[in-house]
């Protein structure tokens, strides 16, 4: 660990206790019996005491991490949540015999965690009986029965920050329903609304075993692709343009039909940030749209998929276990580069290469396919190489360092 992180934590406790925040899987289903529990009129700690257990049987000590995290804002290990939570009440009744007086959930919260533990120096508390103010913050639609809006913020969030820890990629398609003011004018919303839940259920139905389909708002739905590259998360979209196409509304009236348009976006190769990638889908949607509508669309597909930036960076190419062979590059992308080096390689031959970024000295590993070679003037080669293979987290930070550079290269050969 280094010192900036020591320091880090040392001022802020709660972010060593966060930092296991990808780690283990969310369980939206969870947190939703969770507000269950906590919403009842005659709620009480021996009651949810008793009911978590019940919970717990089912689903896992992963019920007191979530318990815990809406308490306190504090996200633990599973097994160290529950002993957490069963070292909480022990307090509490502790808390309780010493002043001869009940002692609230909340009260005994903080006291177990700033006295006893120690975990918190500025402990953010919900209260039980506010739980009024939060219903908003329930994962379901009230209408469709889908996750909703809130339910993508928070899963987009965590699918970030999983992929950045420990690679990987997903997708997003952002589906709207074609003319739906038209349809609403014709059929009236009552109509609309059935057809709303209708297509849910077609979502739900059509998608993957993995995928997680939201209600965004209105007649836009979202449709989650968790590890899964946008070449697939086309294939999954298209075929859900053609599935919804294709459901009978009404048997007496069988122009009551409707499409939908699809943008599909990816982290990370479209965007670094849930609300870039949210921006990515729209916009292709859009496109698909502008195109004729009942179609799917991939963000890029219409433009040059990644930007090469001129820009010098040294770096070697590793060709034999003892050898290397320093380079500079004359610009790069996500998906290729193109470099000067002092002798040439065979083409169409596989390489190790190592970039050395400015600025921090970040070493970024990739593989990559020797695509054309040609000798310089100066008597140094000049070679264009197409990344085949590179770590997520590697690609994350290659695609943050280009973003940061603004000039861009005006060869018109295409290295990426």
């Amino acid at each position: 660990m280094s010192a900036d992180e020591e320091s880090r934590r040392k001022s802020d406790p709660v972010s060593e206790f966060s930092d296991h925040l990808a780690i283990e899987p969310w369980r939206p289903e969870i947190v939703e019996a969770i507000y269950g529990l906590l919403y009842r009129e005659d709620v009480g700690v021996d009651r949810l005491v008793a009911d978590l257990q019940k919970l717990e049987e089912v689903e896992g000590p992963a019920v007191y991490v979530e318990l815990l995290h809406l308490l306190s804002h504090i996200r633990f290990e599973p097994e160290e949540a529950r002993e957490h939570w069963e070292a909480l009440i022990r307090h509490r009744e502790t808390l309780e015999e010493a002043i001869g007086s009940p002692v609230e959930l909340s009260v005994g919260l903080v006291s177990y965690f700033v006295q006893v533990s120690g975990k918190l120096r500025n402990p953010k508390v919900i209260e039980l009986k506010l739980f009024e103010e939060t219903r908003a913050s329930a994962y379901k639609d009230e209408l469709t029965g889908l996750h909703n809006f809130r339910f993508l913020q928070e899963y987009l969030g965590w699918e970030v920050k999983r992929c950045e820890r420990h690679g990987g990629e997903f997708s997003i398609a952002m589906c709207d329903v074609d003319n739906f003011k038209d349809f609403n004018d014709r059929f009236g919303h009552q109509v609309g609304n059935e057809t709303l839940q209708a297509l849910a259920a077609g979502l739900k139905e059509i998608g993957r075993e993995q995928d997680v389909a939201v209600r965004y708002g209105g007649e836009e739905f979202v449709l989650i692709m968790p590890e899964t590259s946008k070449e697939d998360a086309g294939r999954v979209a298209e075929r859900v343009c053609e599935a919804i196409a294709s459901i009978q509304l009404s048997e007496s009236d069988p122009t009551r039909g409707v499409t939908m348009s699809i943008g599909v976006a990816s982290f990370p190769t479209d965007a670094l940030t849930q609300d870039d990638l949210i921006r990515c889908a729209d916009r292709a949607m859009y496109i698909a749209k502008a195109r004729g509508k009942n179609q799917a669309q991939l963000y890029g597909a219409n433009r040059r998929a990644h930007r090469r930036v001129e820009v010098e960076v040294t770096g070697e190419l590793r060709i034999l276990k003892d050898e290397s062979l320093p380079f500079f590059t004359l610009d790069l992308s996500e998906r290729g580069l193109r470099l000067t080096a002092a002798e040439s390689l065979p083409l169409s031959s596989i390489v190790e290469f190592v970039l050395t970024l400015p600025g921090d000295g970040q070493k970024i590993k990739a593989y990559g396919r020797v695509m054309r070679a040609a000798e310089r003037e100066d008597g140094s080669y000049e070679m264009a190489l197409t990344i085949m293979d590179i770590d997520s987290r590697a690609y994350i930070a290659l695609t943050r360092y280009l973003n940061t550079q603004g000039k861009t290269a005006s060869s018109e050969v295409d290295t990426g």
